[in-house]
């Protein structure tokens, strides 16, 4: 293709025609210099001069065309203009003035289209005749849930951190809390069959999850509940169901999701995982479902027998998960290990009954373990019993899963089970959307609503590990997304407080847009947050692909 370019300077785009036998072809032409050669680049067609002069009603398409041009011109120096800030030494902030606000969130949004939940609140809203934003409130409790789940901050303080601003009242939120209460079985079966729609039910096998999720309520001044749970994922760990049991009954009837699993699909054994006292293994048939049960149980180091603990102890011999060769423990190097968060180390042991027994340890979820403790112990400080000196030891971090699946890879056991821990951890962080002791919701009400939230949580983080292909990532997205902050500049705009790295690198490929330039303008940070809520990863993937 030969073009007539209209040149009129480095970096600017310009008018090129492309003549054929019987038309003109005009595009958006910009000059580009790469490698050492010169070249240019087409940034839009924009149509033959006979198609544009039908839609110009009789305007010239050359002229149009300039103008058009023009304007790009003006939209693109305005974004790349340099913008200066000016400080003092001697003028304060102002009191209770945030400048500091988080916007990992906005590349979750388009998870949250892809999963139809604006759609869902929309459905709440009509049907419940709510005069706030609803949508607001769930999304943003799905936010803190994956970004900041330890926060003690009230629930409106802690949306207040986002750059997008709360647009309810904290009264609001207690009545959506309510509505969310009633509404979790339409909820979770609406996401039932919008993953299904999305991304497909792959359930050659199904893993089955149960432990107990302590609800902290301390809020309330009242003791802790202990309340089973079980989550229901398929073979791509993507979220079909839950279940809570509060009321500690001896027996439940099959939720609607379950007896459809029953009914309509061909699954060939579930993957019951557990915790150490709470088994999952005890049948080779699952419930009563008539399908052959396996097991994973994940126990911590005080439940290992000795010869299980005299090999956690021993710090050599230790295999790693994205290295090759044997490591010994002793000899690990703290910065490296934080700077591969999903790194963990294995051994496996085979026992006398013919169950495999693989030994874990992952010196960042260790850290991250101690951290969520020392925040737990902070609100309840009589709770848990003082650690003695010989338990401090690296070996009191191995965790180990006792499994009698023979024809799984140890690599993919070992990070099911992290996954898992992940997952229960903020379960059972109750952090601020409860409100205090003047609240009128019941405990019911309040436990309700805390699992549904948490359950639409994990079905986005779970969808959006698929989509960005971060499965082996898994431990660390959570803190990723927290770091991506930014501080307004007032009149101007927001700059980057995080550092890039190749995990910022590929969301940025994926979404569509970059956010790491030394300065955002107010205007673009604005456009960002508008398109972010109208992006697909799986329909991006498509465009690429073609």
């Amino acid at each position: 293709m030969v073009f007539h370019e209209e040149k009129e300077g480095k970096d600017i785009m310009h008018l090129g025609k492309s003549k054929s036998k019987n038309s003109v072809s005009l595009y958006v032409l910009k000059s580009t210099y790469e490698y050492g050669f010169h070249s240019t680049k087409i940034v839009e067609k924009l149509g033959t001069t006979e198609e544009l002069a039908k839609k110009l009603n009789g305007e010239d398409p050359i002229e149009w065309a300039k103008k058009y041009i023009e304007e790009l011109n003006r939209k693109e120096k305005e974004e790349k203009k340099e913008i200066k800030a000016t400080y003092s030494t001697s003028r304060k902030i102002s009191r209770n003035e945030n400048r500091t606000f988080n916007g990992g969130y906005m590349f979750l949004d388009p998870v949250l289209n892809e999963l139809g939940i604006h759609t869902i609140c929309r459905n709440i809203k009509k049907r419940h005749h709510l005069d706030f934003n609803f949508d607001d409130i769930l999304c943003k409790l799905i936010y803190i849930r994956l970004i900041n789940p330890s926060s003690t901050l009230s629930y409106h303080d802690s949306a207040s951190l986002f750059l997008e601003q709360p647009d309810f009242t904290p009264r609001h939120v207690e009545k959506a809390l309510r509505v969310l209460s009633e509404e979790a079985d339409y909820i979770e079966q609406q996401l039932f069959e919008n993953i299904r729609k999305t991304y497909g039910h792959h359930l050659t096998y199904l893993y089955y999850d149960t432990t107990i999720c302590l609800y902290d309520s301390y809020a309330r001044q009242s003791a802790d509940h202990v309340i089973p749970m079980e989550i229901y994922y398929d073979a791509d760990m993507m979220p079909l169901g839950y279940k809570i049991n509060p009321d500690h009954l001896s027996s439940q009837p099959n939720s609607d999701i379950e007896e459809e699993l029953i009914r309509n699909f061909d699954i060939t054994r579930v993957i019951s995982q557990s915790d150490g006292g709470i088994s999952a293994a005890g049948s080779d048939t699952f419930k009563d479902w008539n399908i052959p049960n396996t097991h994973v149980t994940s126990m911590p180091s005080s439940m290992l027998d000795p010869i299980q603990k005299k090999e956690a102890n021993n710090p050599s011999g230790w295999n790693c998960s994205d290295l090759p060769g044997t490591f010994n423990l002793k000899e690990l190097r703290l910065e490296q290990e934080i700077q591969n968060p999903s790194r963990f180390y294995w051994k496996e042991m085979n026992q006398n009954d013919g169950q495999r027994v693989i030994l874990c340890y992952s010196m960042s979820d260790a850290l991250r373990a101690r951290t969520i403790k020392e925040l737990y112990i902070l609100h309840n400080p009589n709770v848990l019993p003082a650690i003695t000196n010989q338990e401090k030891t690296w070996s009191k971090d191995v965790i180990a899963f006792v499994t009698n699946l023979h024809d799984e890879n140890p690599v993919r056991i070992v990070r099911n089970g992290l996954f898992r821990n992940q997952v229960h951890q903020n379960f059972r962080m109750l952090a601020m959307e409860f409100p205090a002791v003047s609240s009128s919701l019941s405990e019911s009400e309040m436990i309700n609503a805390h699992f549904i939230t948490c359950y639409c949580a994990l079905c986005v983080y779970c969808a959006f590990m698929k989509d960005l292909d971060l499965y082996d990532h898994a431990p660390h997205i959570q803190e990723e997304l927290s770091k991506i902050n930014f501080m307004k500049v007032a009149q101007e705009g927001y700059v980057p407080l995080y550092t890039p790295n190749t995990f910022t690198d590929h969301l940025h490929e994926r979404i569509g847009y970059r956010t790491d330039f030394e300065i955002i303008s107010t205007k673009q940070i604005s456009k960002i947050m508008r398109n972010s809520k109208r992006k697909s990863y799986i329909e991006k993937e498509e465009e690429t692909e073609n």
